[in-house]
């Protein structure tokens, strides 16, 4: 038999308590304070790794499109622990497993919901955390209906935010409306300053549409600093180009000198060597001296390659 079959069987018979049958929540009714259930589900996104599973020794044959699950049972309800992993973690020896094949994420979900607090003061942030993260990460809508619950029925503020960071990153448009909505109704400067952050981690193109009209519509400078900075940051090679236009177009419409130096600095963000270029084009061509200055000083902090020969022609030259 190949060392590896051998190694592997050995590693499985001494950390796991057993492979159990039956449904998931009765299963994990019946195991002993500090025992843990392990079972995969299909994930949402096969992309997305997650490896928090450190104090275990298997991923129980997770494939790449599927979640490990490791669920330790506390002595109360609240006191569970949670643990994920995707197919590529390395872990480490424990005892007392049970893993539970076959497992729907209906069944998952299920019991997943069952963990939510009931209210505030019964969250642990933690946990409650991860319990979103393991949430989020399952295939299918009922996800997401349960995540929305967990948002309206418990979620302390930050738990909020990681409500709507997973739904916008994962759930496509859906996610992006969800986080959109919260965006139009708040009037909280703080509160704003995050879903302009969460928008901004959406794959949805819309999103970065929404970014560029609250560059000038968002209620507060600090808000409209926010969105200049994220929308320069998620420009590709495909939109750089016009990243920059609109970048410029605003600098050149803006009076106040922070919004000024700001959107300077955001152009420095942009990739492709569009906003290097872009900085360039400000200290040759701007009649004003501060423009140039912050030009030259963001050039002059880039990591690129290609700047350093650009600073000694500009000083060599005097512009």
């Amino acid at each position: 038999m190949n060392n590896k079959i051998i190694f592997a069987l050995i590693v499985l018979l001494t950390t796991c308590s057993a492979y159990a049958k039956g449904n998931l929540a009765s299963v994990y009714a019946k195991l002993e304070t500090g025992d843990t259930l392990v079972w995969n589900v299909p994930i949402k996104n096969k992309n997305f790794h997650v490896c928090w599973s450190s104090r275990f020794d298997q991923d129980y044959d997770a494939k790449s499109n599927e979640l490990s699950i490791y669920l330790t049972k506390g002595a109360t309800p609240e006191q569970f622990k949670l643990n994920l992993s995707t197919d590529f973690c390395e872990v480490i020896k424990t005892d007392k497993i049970t893993v539970l094949p076959g497992v729907t994420t209906q069944e998952s979900l299920a019991l997943l919901k069952t963990l939510i607090p009931e209210n505030k003061n019964q969250s642990d942030e933690e946990e409650s955390s991860r319990l979103i993260h393991a949430i989020a990460l399952h295939k299918g809508p009922a996800a997401f209906d349960a995540l929305v619950t967990f948002f309206k029925k418990s979620a302390t503020n930050e738990q909020k935010k990681h409500i709507n960071l997973m739904a916008a990153t994962l759930w496509d448009k859906r996610g992006y409306d969800f986080v959109i909505k919260q965006a139009a109704k708040t009037t909280d400067s703080d509160a704003m300053k995050n879903l302009i952050f969460v928008v901004s981690q959406s794959p949805i193109a819309e999103a970065r549409t929404w970014l560029k009209k609250q560059m000038v519509k968002a209620a507060s400078k600090e808000n409209q600093k926010e969105a200049v900075f994220w929308y320069a940051q998620t420009a590709d090679h495909q939109n750089a180009d016009n990243t920059v236009e609109e970048l410029v177009r605003l600098l050149e419409k803006e009076t106040s000198q922070s919004m000024q130096e700001h959107i300077i600095f955001s152009l420095s963000q942009v990739e492709d060597g569009k906003g290097l270029e872009s900085l360039v084009k400000l200290i040759r061509t701007s009649n004003e001296p501060n423009i140039q200055q912050k030009a030259l000083f963001w050039l002059a902090h880039s990591d690129e390659d290609k700047a350093m020969p650009i600073l000694e022609e500009l000083l060599g030259t005097g512009h």
